[in-house]
């Protein structure tokens, strides 16, 4: 292998820890055989310096958001230096391994982040309680099956309420069933969503938790206890320094996965969540994630809940909204490894931005996207960053203002897991007042969503720091 194929694969690398992705070199085919127990080394250097929070920005923390002078920051903003930050994990690793060896608390956490990657899915019971001031003031009880990237059934129960949730990948249905004990009967309702069936992921998925603990900066061990005839070791941890409440969770010491957590709301507030049952890679019945219209009353189905429209293609979008539709002339990034394709194209009726999506995807690898909003729902919008405070501007030829905004979670209602969101306009203006209003929100590098904008403007962008 070259040098310069080695530098290639070690930026690959840096960009999607830094993505919190997991690497492409063990995806795709063509990467993994060339992979070198030298290069293997390389890449646990890397994860070491991850794990002591120096490769990472803080998604959290404004301050440390902004800041581009700790080593992470620098690779984000500066792609040419990533072999140089691989080089000088190289040399801190040679010259001070305790410091990265001797931080059990980090390798316990490490080690749960790495265990869930390898699995394929999990099927587990979770008790959910809400307590203040030392009462219960909220209980539910969930099943859950999931199946990566967005296979999932999951049922939620909560006083007279059931509520279950079916995605089979490309549609998800949202079941609701209230019961009136006083007649014995029950009412349904069905909400169908069409376009992002991953929306309701987060409510119940074991990596949102999993993923949280391990933005955690501050992260201390505290003792060992039994749960359920378990062996687990008690974590407490921050996101911060800042922050004043202390959560906690309990990691299986064999298996390394949750079996609870504490989270702090207040003094006198917190959530409680216990998991149960947890099994990994469970053999999934082949209907597990399938909507069965015939366990509900089709005439049931309320289509005024049915938001958002699934179309044929973008003419279809385009006649809607009685303009042009912005798309991708080409399906692939040069250098990138990157082969998308058209996925799907959508009406929004429930977004106050954007009325227009089309949803692109990796072919190889189907949980990288790109998804592509345009239109707008309402002229009269406000600054999403809160003037720039919390995102990066840039500038589209000479003149032309976009923002961009990195590692939001819960963007639109539609992602559970933290995204990129990039927005500008196309035909002059900045990204408040100009004529077509664009945004691209995806789990892909910045540098690879600014090569797309590029592409739909057909202007050079600047995105400052980057």
């Amino acid at each position: 292998m070259t040098s310069k194929r080695k530098e290639e694969l070690l930026d690959k690398f840096i960009d999607d820890i830094n993505n919190d992705q997991k690497p492409r070199v063990y995806k795709k085919e063509k990467i993994n055989q060339e992979l070198t127990p030298d290069l293997e080394e390389d890449f646990e250097t890397i994860r070491k310096l991850k794990r002591c929070k120096q490769l990472r920005p803080d998604s959290r923390s404004n301050e440390n958001y902004r800041t581009s002078e700790s080593i992470g920051r620098t690779i984000v903003k500066k792609p040419v230096f990533k072999g140089v930050a691989a080089a000088f994990a190289c040399f801190l690793l040679l010259f001070f391994g305790g410091i990265f060896t001797d931080d059990n608390n980090a390798n316990i956490v490490q080690a749960m982040v790495e265990k869930y990657e390898e699995i394929t899915g999990y099927s587990a019971e979770v008790k959910v309680t809400s307590i203040d001031n030392g009462e219960v003031t909220h209980e539910t009880f969930r099943e859950i099956n999931f199946k990566k990237p967005d296979l999932y059934k999951a049922v939620e129960s909560w006083d007279n309420v059931k509520r279950t949730n079916i995605s089979d990948g490309d549609t998800l249905w949202i079941i609701n069933e209230a019961v009136d004990k006083s007649t014995d009967t029950s009412n349904k309702s069905v909400t169908v969503e069409p376009l992002f069936p991953e929306k309701e992921l987060w409510r119940y998925h074991l990596g949102t938790q999993i993923s949280g603990i391990d933005e955690a900066e501050i992260i201390e061990e505290m003792d060992k206890e039994e749960i359920a005839g378990r062996s687990a070791r008690v974590i407490r941890y921050k996101y911060n320094e800042k922050e004043e409440y202390w959560h906690k969770i309990w990691i299986d010491e064999e298996e390394k996965f949750p079996l609870k957590l504490i989270l702090k709301g207040g003094p006198d507030s917190k959530l409680v969540v216990e998991y149960e049952n947890l099994e990994i890679n469970p053999g999934f019945d082949e209907n597990t994630f399938v909507f069965d219209e015939l366990d509900v009353d089709i005439d049931s189905i309320d289509k005024s809940l049915t938001f958002n429209k699934l179309l044929d293609d973008k003419q279809e979008l385009e006649s809607l909204l009685e303009r042009e539709v912005y798309s991708l002339d080409k399906d692939d990034v040069s250098g990138k490894d990157i082969d998308l394709e058209l996925n799907k194209v959508g009406y929004i009726d429930t977004n106050w931005l954007y009325q227009g999506v089309l949803r692109y995807e990796d072919k190889e690898d189907k949980e990288n996207f790109l998804d592509i909003y345009q239109g707008t729902a309402r002229e009269e919008e406000m600054l999403l960053f809160g003037g720039g405070e919390k995102g990066e501007v840039g500038k589209i030829g000479e003149d032309n203002l976009l923002e961009f905004l990195e590692g939001e979670t819960g963007l639109f209602d539609n992602y559970p897991k933290p995204v990129n969101y990039l927005r500008f306009r196309i035909n002059g203006g900045n990204a408040e007042n100009g004529k077509d209003k664009v945004a691209i929100v995806s789990n892909l590098p910045a540098e690879v969503m600014v090569n797309f904008a590029e592409e739909l403007t057909g202007k050079q962008i600047k995105l400052e720091g980057y």
